[in-house]
């Protein structure tokens, strides 16, 4: 009797269940409707949205922004064709940035309701390839010229003109820099950034790991004034308790999960002796660039990862350590008092602030904050505006502590969300005529944060909008400028 030997099908109906609830569970957490889904009840598809590459606008995502943009698109709606006078026909709940085809994306995964009358439609319309192609709105503060560095609205260069620099031609494009919100993003018939994509490729590449959850302080108040403080950078990396004895070392999540010992022994051959679970951070660099959390876990996991290399730093305040490795290091920290925080923090933060831990508790996780001294809101709480005799508008920005005011020359609120940018400039003091007319005309200021580079305003009241006064050089002369940016690509 013969035997014919073929190829073999399997299918794994239990590990595509397994993904799918997977996916629900972060579908129900991140957006938290009102009736908690299941499977039944949605359909759920992925955009590769944005990438590295140059779009048909001359801009560029630096790989920092792709990061920035996988925080900011959970809970944002889908639309059709940028559409914002129709109502959503989706939600973004979930995303991550992945290498496709040698480039790294934004893979963002939303879903929409079965139960709606074209659901099936929409469905069959992405898997059958008619809808193949997505695009992003946003908006963001910087464009940053490739070739000066500068705003490209302030310099000489332009988009996808070609200059020579130091004897060699380049072509000028600028990078999306700052991204501070994502609107929307739509299913359209062509996208501005080449090879957009939608697919039902729902695998996720990085599960989450147990991480601390720093309450963010929002003021200093509530910190004891007789009380020291530990100050150490918010660190972009993973959790670890480092446990060692004269022989061994172990590294585990602080749900203590241990990580491989195969990292150990590559990174870590050398380390500190007789240390019990001492708290640190491992990060992951490629060069100098600190990397992602997603691109740490994929490294440990032995996956494919941007990552070249791996850092541990460990909290000073704990313990006393030696050590000679010089993949283990001592986190740059700060001893202070509640009223040096705002200086200290300025030498040693992140764009996304400091840790600060209350040197009165026994281990490092028992009571942790976020701040950040450059995001302080909390101390403007409102605004009024007036006008002068020849119509300019007054902004007034009111504290208990100071007021502020700027002019700002023929403003009207259509024109400044149409695009259109209005000249600015501070004032001392407001004009009595004008200020009799400004009780009326208030509101609440819902952020208020100022650099040397930019103010940006968020309001709420009779002027309406995320709004940012920047400085420029017009006729030789500093002025400032004030918009409101919304860009589609």
């Amino acid at each position: 009797m013969e035997t014919n030997i073929g190829k073999l099908t399997a299918t794994l109906i239990e590990a595509e269940v397994e993904k799918i609830q997977s996916l629900i569970e972060r579908l129900n957490a991140n957006i938290n409707p009102a009736t908690q889904l299941t499977p039944d009840d949605v359909h759920i598809r992925c955009m590769y949205i944005v990438s590295e590459e140059l779009n048909s606008y001359g801009g560029k995502f630096p790989l920092d922004q792709l990061y920035n943009i996988k925080e900011l698109i959970i809970d944002s709606p889908v639309l059709i064709g940028h559409k914002k006078d129709q109502l959503p026909i989706g939600r973004n709940f979930h995303a991550e940035v992945v290498n496709k085809d040698g480039q790294n994306w934004v893979k963002s995964y939303f879903y929409w309701m079965k139960s709606d009358d074209s659901a099936d439609d929409l469905l069959k319309n992405i898997d059958g390839g008619i809808i193949k192609e997505c695009s992003i709105g946003f908006t963001f503060l910087l464009p940053e010229c490739s070739i000066c560095a500068s705003d490209i609205r302030t310099c000489r260069h332009e988009p996808f003109g070609e200059y020579t620099i130091n004897g060699k031609s380049q072509s000028c494009f600028f990078y999306y820099k700052e991204i501070d919100r994502v609107l929307e993003t739509s299913l359209v018939y062509r996208g501005a950034i080449p090879n957009t994509s939608i697919s039902n490729d729902l695998l996720i590449v990085s599960e989450n790991v147990k991480m601390l959850t720093p309450e963010k302080l929002l003021s200093l108040d509530s910190l004891h004034d007789n009380t020291s403080y530990l100050l150490t950078p918010s660190y972009v990396g993973l959790d670890v308790y480092l446990t060692t004895t004269h022989d061994s070392i172990q590294l585990s999540t602080i749900d203590n999960k241990p990580l491989p010992k195969q990292l150990l022994k590559k990174y870590f051959r050398e380390y500190p002796k007789n240390l019990k679970k001492h708290f640190g951070q491992l990060i992951g660099f490629r060069g100098k660039e600190r990397c992602s959390l997603e691109e740490l876990q994929k490294f440990i996991a032995g996956e494919k990862s941007i990552v070249k290399r791996i850092e541990l730093r460990l909290l000073p305040a704990f313990s006393v350590y030696k050590s000679n490795s010089k993949n283990i290091q001592a986190m740059r920290y700060k001893i202070v008092r509640k009223n040096e925080i705002d200086k200290a923090s300025l030498s040693i933060m992140t764009k996304d602030g400091v840790r600060v831990w209350s040197l009165l508790n026994s281990t490092p996780t028992d009571t942790c904050f976020l701040y950040n001294p450059l995001s302080k809101s909390q101390e403007k709480t409102e605004y009024s505006i007036s006008y002068d005799f020849e119509g300019n508008l007054i902004l007034s920005i009111l504290s208990a502590h100071e007021e502020i005011h700027y002019r700002i020359k023929r403003f009207k609120q259509e024109r400044l969300y149409a695009g259109k940018r209005f000249l600015v400039e501070k004032i001392q003091n407001v004009p009595n005529a004008s200020r009799k007319k400004s009780a009326h005309n208030s509101g609440t200021l819902l952020l208020y944060s100022q650099s040397q580079n930019r103010t940006e305003l968020k309001l709420d009241g009779h002027i309406l909008g995320h709004l940012f006064i920047c400085p420029i050089v017009l006729n030789g002369k500093e002025q400032f400028q004030l918009y409101a940016r919304t860009q589609s690509v």
